[in-house]
C-alpha cells in the first residue's frame, strides 16, 4: 500500500483516509482470477480471520473497523465497496492492554481453524459464535453478562425445570466444581436482565456492586471465548456441538465419558487478570 496515498484519498475520501492511515492492523487476502464471484469468498476469508482475532483475546478497537473490496486489472486498481463493521467494545480487564504480536499470530491460528471447521450442518455452534461476536459490540456490561451467559446456555442446554442450578451443574464440566456457585449467581443475573429486573443489581448505585458486575462480565466472556476455541480446536468435539440434538446426546452421556471428551477444565479467573479498580471511575460505572 506504500505510494498509494493519493489513490486512497480519491477512493475513500479524506475522513475515511484518516481512519485508513491510523490503522495498526491490516488483514489482506487476494486471488488471481477473472471470476467476479470470488470476491464473496475473499470477504468470507477475511471475516473468519477477523473472528479468529476476536477469539484470540478480548480488546477494544479505537475506531470502527472497515472492509475494503476491489480489484486490479490493466486499467489500474479499483475499490468496489467499503463496509463498516461493528466495533469490538468490550475491552480487556486491564483497560490499557494492547494486543501483542504473539496474540495476533494466535488469532491467525484460530482463523485457520475456523476456515477448516465444517460449518455446513453446524447451526448450533454457529449461533453461539454469532451471539458471542454480537456481545463483543455491546456497550453495557449487563447486556454483556446476558449475551455471554446465553452463549453458555447454548452450549450446555440445561433442562427447563430448576434451570439455574442445572446450568451451574453442567458448567462444572467446563470450569470445574470450584466455580459452581459463581456461575449459578451469574445465571441469576442473566435471568433478572432477561425479565427487565437488572435494577435489582444496579439500584441504588453501589461502587463495589458495579465493579462486581464488570468482573462477572469479564469472567463469563473469557469462559465463552475459551470454550469456543477449545471446541474448534478439538476435532472429537465437533460432532457433539454442531446441532441441538447432538448436544442433547452429549449431555446424556455418562459423566466420565463427557469428561474424557471435553478434557481439562477452563480456569475462569484469567478473565479478570490485570483488573484494577482504580481504572474505573464512578462515572465509568454508570453513577448518575
Amino acid at each position: 500500500m506504500i505510494g498509494l496515498e493519493q489513490f486512497w484519498k480519491e477512493q475513500l475520501g479524506s475522513i475515511r483516509m484518516r481512519d485508513f492511515l491510523s490503522c495498526t492492523l491490516f488483514l489482506l487476502t487476494k486471488e488471481q482470477t477473472t471470476d467476479s464471484t470470488v470476491e464473496q469468498a475473499l470477504k468470507g476469508r477475511v471475516w473468519r480471520f477477523y473472528t479468529g482475532m476476536l477469539l484470540a483475546d478480548r480488546y477494544g478497537t479505537e475506531q470502527v473497523p472497515f472492509l475494503i473490496t476491489g480489484d486490479r486489472n490493466s486499467a489500474g486498481i479499483n475499490v468496489r465497496q467499503v463496509t463498516t463493521l461493528e466495533p469490538a467494545i468490550h475491552a480487556s480487564a486491564n483497560r490499557w492492554h494492547r494486543l501483542s504480536t504473539k496474540q495476533v499470530q494466535r488469532g491467525a491460528e484460530i482463523g485457520q481453524t475456523i476456515q477448516n471447521f465444517p460449518w455446513i450442518g453446524a447451526p448450533r455452534l454457529n449461533r453461539v459464535l454469532s451471539l458471542y461476536l454480537e456481545a463483543r459490540t455491546r456497550l453495557d456490561w449487563m447486556d454483556r453478562i446476558h449475551q455471554y451467559t446465553r452463549c453458555l446456555d447454548g452450549l450446555t442446554i440445561p433442562p427447563v425445570s430448576g434451570t439455574g442450578k442445572k446450568f451451574a451443574a453442567r458448567m462444572t464440566l467446563i470450569v470445574g466444581p470450584t466455580h459452581r456457585d459463581l456461575f449459578e449467581e451469574i445465571y441469576a443475573i442473566r435471568g433478572a436482565i432477561e425479565h427487565l429486573r437488572e435494577n435489582d443489581y444496579t439500584e441504588p448505585f453501589d461502587r463495589a456492586g458495579r465493579l462486581g458486575l464488570v468482573k462477572k462480565a469479564a469472567i463469563v466472556e473469557y469462559v465463552v471465548r475459551s470454550s469456543l476455541v477449545h471446541i474448534l480446536e478439538t476435532k472429537p468435539l465437533w460432532q457433539h456441538f454442531k446441532t441441538k440434538p447432538s448436544l442433547l446426546a452429549f449431555w446424556d452421556l455418562a459423566s466420565a465419558d463427557r469428561q474424557n471428551l471435553w478434557g481439562a477444565v477452563i480456569d475462569p479467573m484469567p478473565g479478570i487478570a490485570g483488573f484494577d479498580e482504580a481504572q474505573w471511575s464512578d462515572e465509568d460505572l454508570g453513577r448518575p
